[in-house]
């Protein structure tokens, strides 16, 4: 009996043939889009864009749109889909804004509800925007140091239609300086409003100068006004009562709407206001004997 080989040792039966290789021709000429794809392409997000603006369904879903601004930057038509979006919210920002110019309500309270609806309007549609355009803002945008993010394009062009209109701006700063000095007098105000009115200047960066400049001016006027008129009217001790009152006022406006950088500036117009009065009426107290 031969002795059994082990099985790594056996004599194979079969001669392997030499291994096969892959070989992937390339292809003749690069495929080519359709002649159409650009302006069909864009078309289409054109249509989604008005969608949003008319707060009316998008009749794709917003992975095809995504998709297709993909495609649109993929094939280097980045430059032109930027601009074409520009003009698009820039258009409808325009006729927004105008629509304010047009109104002819009296009551301040209701053309401030009114302004605020535009602006978190505008706000939350430029948000459903980038999410459609997510591609271009990541890429394209990153890439061009010549345009800006969605984000900042679309507060400059809120910004610079308010600024252009403004009677607009006007009428809102004047509005909302109007429900301050009320609440000054004791009346209930909506605050949350003037909250979301003071955060859009500070977004559009125009607090400072639209807003807090001229309202420092109206706090000066205010307590001087009321400084002298009560320092004749009250006991010193009376007056600074009201003072420490009207301070910790000033401080819960600061906390409710007003931006933080303006409490120091607002504390101390009040403060100097009072101590001015106080001062004057200490130096012509009769002396006591």
């Amino acid at each position: 009996m031969r002795p059994l080989q082990p099985a790594g040792n056996r004599p194979q039966t079969k001669a392997q043939g030499p291994s096969r290789k892959l070989v992937i021709k390339p292809l003749k000429s690069k495929p080519s889009l359709p002649a159409d794809f650009e302006a069909k392409t864009w078309n289409r997000l054109q249509d989604a864009i008005q969608a949003v603006h008319a707060q009316q369904p998008v009749a794709c879903s917003l992975e095809e749109l995504y998709r297709a601004v993909e495609d649109m930057c993929l094939h280097k038509m980045a430059d032109r889909l930027y601009a074409g979006l520009q003009q698009a919210c820039d258009q409808h920002t325009r006729r927004q804004i105008e629509k304010l110019t047009q109104s002819q309500v009296a009551d301040d309270v209701i053309f401030l509800r009114q302004m605020h609806q535009c602006w978190d309007d505008h706000a939350s549609q430029m948000l459903t925007i980038r999410s459609i355009f997510l591609y271009l803002d990541r890429s394209y945008v990153l890439s061009a140091s010549s345009v800006r993010s969605l984000y900042e394009m679309g507060l400059q062009q809120f910004r610079n239609h308010l600024v252009q209109h403004s009677e607009v701006l006007q009428k809102t700063i004047a509005g909302v300086n109007q429900l301050i000095e009320a609440e000054r007098l004791g009346e209930a105000v909506d605050r949350q409003l003037l909250a979301h009115l003071l955060r859009m200047t500070s977004a559009l960066g125009i607090y400072d100068d639209s807003f807090q400049t001229g309202f420092l001016d109206r706090t000066l006027l205010f307590y001087r006004t009321e400084s002298q008129r009560m320092i004749q009217e009250v006991e010193v001790a009376a007056y600074l009562e009201h003072c420490e009152r009207r301070i910790q006022e000033e401080y819960e406006r600061c906390q409710n709407y007003l931006e933080p950088g303006t409490r120091r500036h607002l504390i101390k117009a009040s403060l100097d206001r009072a101590g001015e009065q106080l001062m004057a009426k200490t130096i012509h107290m009769d002396p006591v004997c």
